[in-house]
C-alpha cells in the first residue's frame, strides 16, 4: 500500500472482489485489492491500489455508492514503513526512481533474478502523500528465508543491478534495522557526552571568571595607599595637598 491506495469502508460482509473491481474499473488500472472483514464480523473493508496516483483522485469522486472511499493516511504509511523495517524475510530495496512501481520491482525480480511469483509475498514502495511520489525505497517481503537469501546472494554476485535507470541496492531489512538502531543509540550517547562536557566547561569558565573578578576587585580595594597612582603628578605640591586628603607629610617621598 502507498499513496496510490484508497481505503474503502462500509462494505457488505459478503462482498466479493469482483464487485470492488467493477466499482473502480473506470478510475484506472487496479494493481491489487485487499479485502478484509471488520472486527465485528458484520461488514467488510478493503484497500484498492491503483497503478497511478491520478486514479486515486477519480476514486475519491465516486458518489452514490453503498460504501465510503477515503485517501490512505500518512500515519498508516508510516506504520507500514516501521513494520516492514523489522519484518522477517524482508529485503530493503533503495535508490529507486520516483517513477518505479511495485510492478516494476516484481518484473525485475522475475527477469533478472529468476524469482518465482510464489517466492514473493508482496512488494511495498514507501510513498510520501504530501509530495505525491515515492521516497525512493521500499521492501520486498519474501515467502520464506530461503527465498530472501537467494535473492540477496544473486544480487551480491552482480556488479550492478539497474532498474528504471538507477543502480539499486538491496539489504536484509531486519539486519539493516538492528544496525541502524545500534548506530542511533551510539550517536545519542556521543551527543549526550558532548553536552555534558560542554556544561562542565561552561561551569568551570563561570567559576574562573568569578574568581578572577573577585580577585581583581579585592586587589583594588586592598591598596595600602589609594593615592599611590597620583604621586608622580603631585610633585612638590604633595605635602600641601596631603593633609586635606587625610594623609601626612611622611606618606609622600620626594619625586
Amino acid at each position: 500500500m502507498d499513496a496510490r491506495t484508497v481505503y474503502v469502508s462500509g462494505l457488505d460482509k459478503d462482498v466479493q472482489e469482483d464487485f470492488i473491481a467493477q466499482a473502480f474499473e473506470h478510475c484506472g488500472e487496479i494493481e491489487e485489492i485487499r479485502l478484509k472483514k471488520a472486527s465485528n464480523g458484520q461488514s467488510c473493508f478493503c484497500y484498492v491500489q491503483f497503478a497511478s496516483i491520478d486514479a486515486v483522485s477519480k476514486a475519491l469522486e465516486i458518489a452514490d455508492k453503498p460504501f465510503k472511499v477515503e485517501k490512505i493516511k500518512q500515519k498508516e504509511l508510516i506504520r507500514m514503513d516501521q513494520d516492514s523495517r523489522k519484518g522477517l524475510n524482508t529485503i530493503h530495496i533503495s535508490n529507486l526512481s520516483y517513477s518505479t512501481t511495485e510492478k516494476n520491482v516484481e518484473l525485475m525480480l522475475q527477469n533478472k533474478f529468476k524469482v518465482d511469483k510464489d517466492d514473493i509475498t508482496k512488494v511495498i514502495i514507501i510513498f510520501d502523500t504530501h509530495l505525491n511520489r515515492s521516497k525512493g525505497y521500499g521492501y520486498i517481503e519474501c515467502s520464506n528465508e530461503h527465498s530472501m537469501k537467494n535473492i540477496l546472494a544473486t544480487f551480491g554476485q552482480k556488479e550492478k543491478v539497474m532498474l528504471d535507470g538507477r543502480a539499486i541496492t538491496m539489504r536484509d531489512a531486519a539486519k539493516r534495522y538492528n544496525e541502524k538502531e545500534r548506530t542511533d543509540k551510539d550517536d545519542k550517547k556521543r551527543k549526550s557526552h558532548k553536552s555534558e562536557k560542554k556544561r562542565e566547561v561552561k561551569q568551570e569558565t563561570k567559576e574562573e571568571l568569578k574568581k578572577s573578578s573577585n580577585s581583581d576587585f579585592k586587589s583594588f580595594l586592598g591598596l595600602r595607599d589609594p593615592i599611590e597612582p597620583y604621586r608622580a603628578l603631585w610633585g612638590p605640591m604633595g605635602p600641601n595637598l596631603l593633609p586635606s586628603l587625610g594623609g601626612t607629610n611622611e606618606d609622600i617621598t620626594d619625586v
